[in-house]
């Protein structure tokens, strides 16, 4: 495999090249995996059954599948995950809100709000890694140029919040582990000052594992004809002089510390809550009502804000951690066709299908649908949530 010192890129190909894989795709990797997709996008050319790859047989049916498969990434990177990614930071923005003016102050609340955070930073990036899709429909070459000057920082910087994202899911994970199996313990192992260190950590963490990637590529200005330049991206001499090293770390290191072992982490977690929850039940002896449902029934007057009963506080963890259970599962489904697509990646480098190419693009969809739908979780898994949106909202008291 040749490694290409400087290319064309248009912005469809910012599907390709930002669809949420760089973290365990080195530079050459990728532009050899995308190569067949350079003579759709540059200027003045059309596809034809010869530009396709090597898979291609030259028929015409395998032309139309191919268009077919084209014009499902288009509408996939220029109109649903834009769409979704607005949407997304929207409800996440009125997470952090409610999490904030909450009354009851749940261990996880820093975690909570880390979580929301990372994921309205994953879905701005996402966007402005697909907002070039969107101009090149207006105006081709405004397309170029803006895809170009943003690509090698805000696709790291996309690809840094998705994996702060699944550590975050997976450090939710370990503390419902302790609310559920260790629930006397939970506020002394899960203490807000520990909390709030571990989110410090977790971003750290990932920022330093991701950090190489942003010296893979450069912008540089390039003459194409007569005076008029154009700006292309190239392959910075910092990864020609480590490629070995650079192509082990980011195709095997860091696919088994982003991916694999937080998706199996968070695996075992669920599995853990799950059964811990389920002997509980199988135990559980008639429970005597709470004294705050008792006040009620008897029409003694109700405590005040500032004084929380024990069984209310337990009541509202199980609450909570039902949706997280449910944060938890949709974090594992969403995760897992992104981690076999990766997989297949690394023992087929040099796969050059349409059809593997649309299949990453649909993982990528279903990470940005995985933090998007937060919002919609908790209103309807956490009734604490719902009642304090809709009094924030005005709509109850």
């Amino acid at each position: 495999m040749t490694t290409p010192t400087t290319t064309m890129f248009e912005p469809l190909l910012s599907s390709e090249r930002s669809s949420g894989f760089s973290n365990v795709s080195s530079p050459e990797r990728e532009l050899s995996a995308n190569s067949f997709l350079v003579s759709l996008n540059t200027p003045h050319s059309s596809p034809s059954p010869t530009t396709l790859g090597s898979d291609s047989p030259g028929d015409n049916g395998f032309f139309l599948g191919y268009i077919k498969m084209t014009h499902i990434k288009t509408v996939l990177n220029c109109g649903v995950i834009p769409f979704l990614s607005v949407l997304g930071v929207l409800g996440n923005c009125l997470c952090v809100v409610v999490f904030r003016k909450q009354r009851y102050h749940s261990v996880a609340k820093p975690l909570l709000l880390a979580f929301c955070v990372s994921d309205i930073l994953f879905l701005l990036a996402t966007f402005l890694v697909n907002l070039p899709c969107i101009v090149r429909e207006i105006d081709r070459e405004a397309g170029h140029v803006f895809y170009v000057s943003m690509m090698p920082q805000v696709d790291v910087l996309r690809d840094v919040m998705s994996r702060v994202t699944v550590v975050m899911t997976l450090a939710i994970g370990v503390e419902r582990c302790v609310a559920v199996t260790r629930p006397i313990k939970l506020r002394a192992l899960c203490s807000v000052p520990r909390t709030r260190t571990a989110v410090l950590l977790i971003f750290f963490f990932v920022l330093a594992l991701k950090s190489p990637a942003f010296f893979h590529y450069d912008v540089r200005r390039h003459v194409i004809q007569g005076n008029v330049t154009r700006l292309e991206l190239h392959v910075t001499n910092f990864y020609l002089d480590n490629k070995h090293v650079q192509d082990f770390y980011f195709d095997y290191f860091l696919l088994v510390m982003l991916r694999a072992l937080p998706f199996i982490s968070t695996c075992v977690c669920f599995g853990v809550v799950l059964v811990s929850l389920k002997r509980r039940l199988q135990c559980a002896c008639p429970r005597t009502p709470t004294f705050g449902a008792f006040t009620r029934a008897k029409g003694v007057p109700q405590k005040r804000d500032t004084e929380v009963d024990h069984g209310d506080l337990m009541l509202e963890e199980r609450k909570l951690t039902k949706a997280l259970l449910a944060v938890l599962l949709l974090d594992v489904v969403c995760e897992l066709p992104g981690l076999v697509t990766e997989v297949y990646h690394v023992i087929r480098p040099d796969v050059q299908s349409s059809s593997f190419a649309v299949a990453r693009d649909v993982s990528r969809l279903l990470n940005v649908f995985n933090s998007a739908i937060n919002f919609v979780v908790f209103m309807k898994l956490y009734k604490h949530f719902s009642v304090t949106f809709k009094t924030i909202a005005g709509l109850c008291n």
